[in-house]
C-alpha cells in the first residue's frame, strides 16, 4: 500500500478520510465517485458501542492527533498563543504527502 493508514492519529474521528484522500491524490491516485450513494454509515443502532463513548478517558489525545493531521496535510502549522505547538512526528515521512502531485 503506497498510502497506508496513519496509525499515529489518536482519537481522530473526523479527518482521517481527508488525510487518506489528500495523501493518495499527492501520490498520484485518482478518485471516482458513483452518481448515487452505494454505502453509508448508520448511527441509529441502539445498544451498539460508539467510538466517542470513551472519549473522556483519553482527554486531550484528539488534540495531538488533529495537530498531526493538520501538519501532515499542510493545512496548518500547529500553534497555541503564537507559539509552535508540539505534535506527534513519528513516521512523518511514511505518512506524509507524496511527490507526484502538488496539493495546491
Amino acid at each position: 500500500v503506497n498510502v497506508p493508514y496513519d496509525q499515529h492519529l489518536p482519537w481522530i474521528f473526523q479527518g482521517e478520510e481527508i488525510s487518506i484522500g489528500l495523501r493518495g491524490f499527492s501520490y498520484g491516485y485518482d478518485y471516482y465517485s458513483p452518481e448515487k450513494a452505494a454505502c453509508y454509515h448508520y448511527y441509529g443502532r441502539h445498544n451498539v458501542p460508539m467510538f466517542w463513548e470513551n472519549s473522556s478517558i483519553y482527554h486531550g489525545l484528539g488534540d495531538y492527533g488533529m495537530s498531526r493531521l493538520n501538519a501532515i496535510i499542510r493545512m496548518a502549522t500547529p500553534s497555541r498563543n503564537g507559539k509552535s505547538k508540539e505534535w506527534i512526528r513519528t513516521d512523518e515521512l511514511k505518512y506524509g504527502i507524496g511527490k507526484v502531485r502538488n496539493l495546491q
